[in-house]
């Protein structure tokens, strides 16, 4: 599937795609806060599939919760590298789902 190449950016109320030139992606009815929306989104999945997001969030939660079943990450023993890990996803999967 093609589309139109990013970045995008908004101007006056308009998407607009910005590379060599500048031109019109689309203008549409919209709630406010729509169009910044779907211009961080498409600029964000940049060279990814974005279809693939989904299984990327529920692997990282599946992942961070290996991590809590298996180590005891409040333990001053454990292995720092694991709490670092398990930190670093649960940050992730929050950023991911707004809740951060």
């Amino acid at each position: 599937m093609t589309h139109t190449p990013e970045p995008w950016r908004l101007c006056d109320g308009r998407i607009i795609q910005t590379s060599h030139i500048t031109r019109d992606v689309w203008e549409i009815p919209h709630q406010e806060g729509d169009l910044e929306r779907i211009v961080a989104c498409v600029n964000a999945l940049s060279g990814l599939n974005p279809a693939g997001v989904k299984g990327l969030v529920e692997a990282a939660e599946n992942a961070l919760n290996e991590f809590e079943e298996r180590f005891e990450l409040t333990s001053p023993t454990t292995n720092p590298g694991i709490k670092y890990t398990a930190n670093e996803l649960r940050t992730a999967i929050a950023n991911l789902k707004g809740t951060q």
